[in-house]
């Protein structure tokens, strides 16, 4: 995962739209500081391979490996203390007052979820912070176009809106898919909707497959790791997985909106091993060595 730096594309600050302020919560103000803004000399303080990058309509999610100065986020009003994917509608709120993002190569090293159960509470969690994210900022759609321009609130709607969508409807075009088989056999009437979009259903699937594959092996190939490309043959059953955690966090919007379900970490022996040998020493014991 690429790290997320975030550059002013303007150095007057705005003042925070009315939607914002009434959805945010004032707790939780970070101190991490990292001078990222594109003032004279900031450059100096940043990565040497650190390009422009031209989506300055959404600065990322840059909770995991972005710092930036804290007067920067209190000018947009701090985390969201309310949103279990505060770093989605942050980076969301940034492009709205002006700020841009620029990548440079890089590694995270977090464990991935090793169990079933760990990875569906997480992936509940992001739909349901985007459910979220979406809701915050299309609550005024004509303010979000002011303050994020076309590109925005388009990135808005295909990014977020976007996925939870697909991951919501996957399922209702595949039973629709599979009763239109059934139907041609003559076995049942029909699908749900006419046979008209019935093509339409087939192109989004299939371009949705292959998209999900390509990027994969993207990714693969330049990691080094395509002898595991096997593995994206499964896409269709990952976004059946994607679809369980979908309806999942649809149904806890509703009952349990700010429930947070935290993702394990340290379950495989490779990085408990590695945890332990970092564990600092206590005197007594450090004695006895």
């Amino acid at each position: 995962m690429p790290k997320i730096v975030l550059i002013p594309a303007s150095c007057a600050p705005r003042s925070m739209p009315s939607a914002l302020k009434a959805s945010m919560s004032p707790a939780c103000r970070p101190a991490s500081v990292l001078k990222t803004g594109r003032t004279a000399g900031s450059r100096a303080c940043s990565p040497p391979n650190m390009p422009d990058s031209s989506m300055s309509f959404f600065p990322g999610s840059p909770l995991s490996a972005c710092r930036c100065r804290s007067a920067v986020l209190r000018e947009v009003g701090g985390w969201d203390a309310y949103n279990v994917t505060e770093d989605a509608d942050l980076g969301f709120r940034l492009a709205r007052f002006g700020y841009r993002s620029a990548t440079f190569a890089s590694t995270t090293f977090e464990e991935a979820p090793a169990r079933f159960g760990g990875w569906l509470r997480q992936r509940s969690r992001w739909m349901k912070g985007w459910m979220q994210t979406w809701s915050v900022h299309m609550r005024r759609p004509g303010r979000l176009w002011r303050d994020a321009g076309a590109k925005g609130f388009f990135t808005l709607n295909a990014i977020i809106g976007g996925n939870v969508l697909t991951a919501l409807t996957f399922p209702i075009f595949v039973i629709d898919m599979a009763l239109r088989l059934l139907a041609g056999s003559g076995a049942i009437g029909g699908g749900f909707a006419t046979g008209a979009v019935t093509p339409l259903h087939l192109t989004t699937i299939a371009a949705g497959f292959v998209s999900t594959i390509v990027v994969g092996l993207m990714g693969l190939a330049r990691r080094g790791q395509l002898r595991q490309g096997w593995i994206l043959a499964l896409t269709p059953i990952y976004w059946a997985c994607l679809s369980i955690a979908a309806w999942r966090a649809l149904h806890q919007l509703l009952r349990e909106p700010y429930r947070w379900e935290k993702t394990e970490h340290g379950l495989s022996p490779q990085i408990r091993s590695a945890s332990a040998s970092q564990l600092p020493v206590a005197p007594e014991t450090a004695a006895q060595l």
